[in-house]
């Protein structure tokens, strides 16, 4: 049976405006759910909790890696069909 959620070697980017290009922000995940459940994302402002969750629902591209959602890629699910996996 396939995990429900796969956060796989994700990275996410954020760069300061200016030359040269400066990495102002860094968001890395890797985890795995295997079964419906509950889980709490505590952390200060700033520290990536939104970014996470807009990965997760696919509303964020990630710099590298990817999320699986039962086995599927969300960010190559249809925006209008992500409802079948529950996800908005």
């Amino acid at each position: 049976m396939a995990d429900l959620v796969r956060v796989e070697q994700v990275v996410k980017r954020y760069f300061a405006p200016g030359w040269p290009r400066r990495e102002s922000f860094r968001l890395e995940a890797q985890f795995a759910v295997e079964s419906p459940c509950v889980i709490g994302l505590l952390g200060a402002n700033g520290s990536g909790k939104t970014t996470l969750f807009e990965l997760l629902t696919g509303s964020n591209l990630p710099s590298a890696g990817r999320v699986l959602i039962d086995g599927m890629d969300i960010h190559r699910v249809r925006y209008r069909e992500r409802d079948r996996l529950a996800i908005h």
